[in-house]
């Protein structure tokens, strides 16, 4: 009997020591949030599937697009295009139906469109841009008349608070934004852009191998949301690193793979001062694009040098596949190289920027 209890003893302490090393959950060092850290090698994807593209044959109306969101039966893109900023296709015949974003400084007008691009939840009929140029976030409601163009109405945010060169509408009429100098790793704003919220942090994590002015380069990358806009998806181009954070619960899942390669920084001088930058011809493109499903997280996985060229041609042909616990499901390889996408839940389609010379968007079926 007694050896019974002493063996079941010491079960309980291998339990509980197991249970102390190993947290599944961590405070942030703010106390406020949680982190979980999970990671994954290419030994653990047991499915891979390969995916047969198909032009949608758009290179007359496109010239260099940069991103992509379906609402409602339609396929939005953004252009670095002075003429034709964003383009509205009708996905039920692939037809081009118009072109939005009036180029300009005065009200309803944008400069630019570039990554921001954003659905709010409950709007069927419109879509949001995020001009970093002038801090204004645009909706456009392409259901309007041809010959309108501009925005139907702008939110202009306060400078000083407001530092995020990417952000998405949250369910409760707020804005999640990525930070452009490190520090929080999310910041919630108001429609005014003051700061709500600042989510989460890298101490403990990085700052004990990078200065923090390094976070902002090491982290860059854009932020989805779910459909209900209470989930978001943070992807980084330069680590291989995605973000899950939950509104509700105020935790954030971070998931690693499949190569845990940090970039190498070296000095370099601007303007007579000595600054801190990523080699470019050592560092590897890593997320360049990520969608958040209800139950399923997506990311678009290259693994390839960048070739000293950030903003060249990028190698991206596997869409990572994962469940909100970010184990990994399964693997989808590309047979076009893509550089951003979006998916079509009501058809199980993904449409990709295809990364050739020639711009088009390629849609798979899966």
């Amino acid at each position: 009997m007694n050896r019974i209890i002493h063996v079941a003893f010491f079960v309980l302490i291998l339990f509980s020591c197991s249970k102390e090393k190993n947290p599944e959950w961590e405070k942030f060092s703010d106390g406020i949030g949680e982190i979980k850290k999970v990671s994954f090698a290419k030994r653990d994807i047991k499915s891979t599937r390969q995916l047969k593209g198909e032009l949608l044959e758009l290179t007359n109306y496109l010239s260099f697009p940069r991103t992509l969101v379906v609402n409602n039966g339609t396929l939005i893109i953004t252009d670095i295009n002075n003429n034709a900023m964003i383009h509205i296709i009708d996905l039920k015949t692939n037809q081009y139906l118009k072109s939005l974003g009036k180029k300009g400084y005065g009200p309803n007008e944008v400069m630019s469109v570039g990554h921001s691009l954003s659905l709010k939840p409950g709007e069927i009929n419109g879509f949001w841009t995020y001009d970093m140029t002038q801090l204004r976030m645009s909706f456009f409601d392409y259901t309007k008349q041809d010959t309108i163009k501009e925005a139907m109405k702008q939110f202009v945010f306060r400078t000083g608070e407001f530092k995020s060169f990417r952000v998405t509408w949250t369910n409760r009429n707020t804005l999640l934004g990525l930070p452009y100098d490190g520090g929080p790793r999310l910041i919630e704003y108001d429609t005014t852009g003051a700061v709500l919220n600042e989510i989460g942090d890298y101490k403990g994590v990085l700052d004990d191998k990078y200065r923090s002015g390094t976070l902002a380069q090491l982290f860059q990358g854009v932020v989805r949301a779910n459909p209900k806009g209470d989930k978001f998806i943070h992807s980084s181009i330069y680590v291989d690193r995605l973000n899950l954070y939950d509104l509700n619960e105020d935790r954030i899942l971070e998931i690693t793979g499949p190569l845990n390669i940090d970039p190498i920084f070296e000095e370099h001088i601007i303007q007579n001062n000595s600054t801190l930058g990523i080699n470019t011809e050592e560092a590897y493109q890593m997320y360049s694009d990520s969608y958040l499903s209800k139950d399923r997280i997506y990311g678009l996985f290259s693994g390839k040098k960048w070739m000293g060229s950030p903003s060249g041609v990028e190698n991206s042909n596997l869409i990572y596949v994962f469940n909100l616990e970010g184990e990994i499901l399964e693997a989808l390889e590309l047979d076009y190289t893509i550089r951003a996408f979006t998916i079509d839940p009501m058809t199980n389609t993904i449409y990709g920027v295809s990364s050739s010379k020639e711009a088009d968007i390629v849609k798979f079926s899966f």
